[in-house]
């Protein structure tokens, strides 16, 4: 504990807490998203630990420690070396340990060496050279080669990493943050989601266009789903939607009065109307705004039952003369569902734009299903204010919660 009370970690650590207040304030604009703010909390946190770490062991080093430039780069190294050393020991296996045991002792015997020479409050540099030489040579004798160091130094396993990341997100699960208010009250702004990639098939990853390898499955009414909006999406094409299924291929829906009727049988409102207000994020003007609407409960199946908002309880869809959208065969009565397509409305029947505007969209162009709520926001609120910088507030209660 008492090496990060010495001056240079110190001032390191106000230097590391500036500059996360000074960014912070750029990235997460107060009353905003608040996007990837549990990302930004995860760096701010390392940012100011190996600033004051890393950085401050350098200034100590540097100008408090009776050091100079050349000691500071030095001891860096030593650090830097003792630590890698110490994975590289740790992770070699029993039978390298137990075939080359004298390579092993003079191993440890020369890190254990460095080891006191970083400890020392008065380390002298030629011996530290000289115990740096030392290490090397008794690490190629155990390991067969010496690791790369410094940048490079963890090189592969950042690439594996990363690699290992973008095929959990292209072939398995992918997170999407919800942007605006069109599957309130099922989904507010700020919710984080992690959505199945593997509900429906998997997604060919090569292909421009969206497609699939393999499907085994097609969206069922009532699941919540993110698909890739279509070429026939008004200034949204290509855009990550999310939205509720409503009717499949084949099947015949329509609305009246507000209650959606899928191949005459009618998803059911089995609770009272009642007026309730909410607040929707409008990413162009980056601007909160209070609205107004009927609350109720829709019945899809017998067993889900889901709360919609409706702007106007007596909407009958599709109208009379209704022109031609892509995926539906309309008539005055009702939209036939085209083969290779699904119908999707949101929960906020009044604050949607969706099938009844632009059609139906194809399946190839469904990307997976929501699962449940991660993380939970409301950039609209702050939980913390302390100059630019600014933490939103958490919905504790919906995180983790079930989409349904």
């Amino acid at each position: 504990m008492n090496q990060y009370l010495k001056p240079g970690r110190i001032i390191a650590c106000i230097l590391s807490t500036t500059l996360v207040f000074m960014v912070w304030g750029m990235v997460f604009e107060p009353g905003g998203l608040a996007s990837n703010v549990l990302l930004g909390l995860v760096i701010a946190g390392m940012t100011i630990y190996y600033g004051t770490k890393n950085l401050g062991a350098f200034l100590d080093d540097l100008f408090f420690d009776g050091g100079s430039r050349e000691k500071a780069f030095l001891m860096r190294e030593a650090r830097n070396e003792l630590k890698l050393f110490r994975e590289k020991l740790a992770k070699a296996s029993k039978k390298k340990r137990a075939s080359n045991q004298k390579e092993l002792s003079a191993f440890e015997k020369a890190l254990n060496e460095l080891e006191e020479h970083v400890l020392s409050p008065k380390p002298h540099l030629k011996a530290v050279r000289e115990t740096l030489a030392h290490v090397d040579r008794t690490a190629k004798a155990f390991l067969g080669r010496l690791p790369r160091k410094g940048l490079l130094g963890g090189f592969e396993s950042l690439v594996m990493a990363l690699l290992g990341a973008l095929a959990l997100r292209v072939l398995i699960v992918e997170p999407y943050q919800i942007p605006s208010g069109s599957m309130i009250p099922t989904l507010l702004v700020g919710d984080h989601l992690f959505v199945s990639k593997l509900s429906y098939g998997i997604m060919n990853p090569f292909s421009r266009e969206p497609s699939y390898l393999v499907r085994w499955a097609t969206p069922k009414p009532g699941d919540v789903m993110i698909f890739e909006a279509p070429a026939y999406v008004p200034n949204n094409a290509g855009a990550t939607w999310i939205k509720r299924v409503i009717a499949g291929p084949g099947q015949r829906v329509k609305i009246e009065k507000s209650v959606v009727i899928v191949d005459g049988k009618p998803y059911a409102h089995v609770a009272e109307n009642q007026l309730v207000h909410y607040y929707d994020y409008y990413m162009s003007y980056n601007l909160w705004r209070e609205d107004a609407a009927l609350a109720t409960r829709e019945q899809v199946t017998p067993t889900l039952t889901h709360d919609i908002y409706m702007s106007n309880p007596d909407e009958d869809w599709p109208r009379a003369g209704q022109p031609k959208l892509t995926g539906l065969t309309c008539d005055d009565d009702s939209c036939l569902v085209e083969e290779g397509h699904v119908f999707v409305m949101g929960d906020n029947r009044g604050g949607s734009l969706d099938g009844r505007f632009w059609g139906a969209v194809s399946v190839n162009n469904i990307k997976g299903r929501a699962l449940f709520i991660w993380m939970s926001v409301n950039g609209r609120n702050q939980s913390l204010r302390l100059g630019r910088f600014a933490l939103p507030e958490f919905r504790w209660s919906r995180w983790f919660r079930e989409i349904r």
